[in-house]
């Protein structure tokens, strides 16, 4: 598991925070990933100005998945342990998910359950997005741009 780096944060407070998504977790994972460094940087500034990190549990889940397949399962069970000391970890609720439902009936190209719960999230929190790829603009949210 050599290559991996935290950054060691995790805000108390929910509200005018940022949403991470699962590729950004996991991009500040893997040293190896080609966008760590800008991610690494992006999140110091972040935490630098207090911001609270949350991420959904369904996006932790995505970056588990992946990281399971890449290192195995004591890898994305690390993860998953580390997560919560660094994160807000926040479970969507029922009206979370038929929200999200809203999002997917729209049926834009390349939103999926994790990208839809998100706007969810971001919009109920009172947050901003910070993902890798460029399909939340698409849903009209605050999105951070690194």
């Amino acid at each position: 598991m050599g290559g991996e780096s935290w950054p060691r944060i995790r805000a108390s407070r929910l509200g005018t925070g940022v949403v991470l998504d699962g590729q950004v977790v996991l991009a500040l994972r893997i040293r190896e990933d080609p966008n760590h460094e800008r991610v690494l940087g992006t999140v110091g500034a972040l935490v630098r100005q207090r911001l609270p990190l949350v991420v959904s549990s369904l996006s932790l889940y995505e970056a588990a998945r992946r990281m399971e397949a890449r290192e195995g399962p004591r890898a994305a069970l690390l993860l998953w342990r580390q997560a919560g000391e660094v994160f807000n970890i926040v479970f969507p609720t029922g009206e979370d998910l038929a929200a999200a439902e809203e999002f997917l009936s729209q049926e834009l190209p390349e939103v999926g359950l994790e990208q839809a719960v998100i706007a969810v999230l971001a919009r109920r929190l009172g947050c901003s997005v910070y993902g890798l790829s460029p399909i939340y603009h698409l849903l009209h949210l605050p999105v951070l741009v690194d």
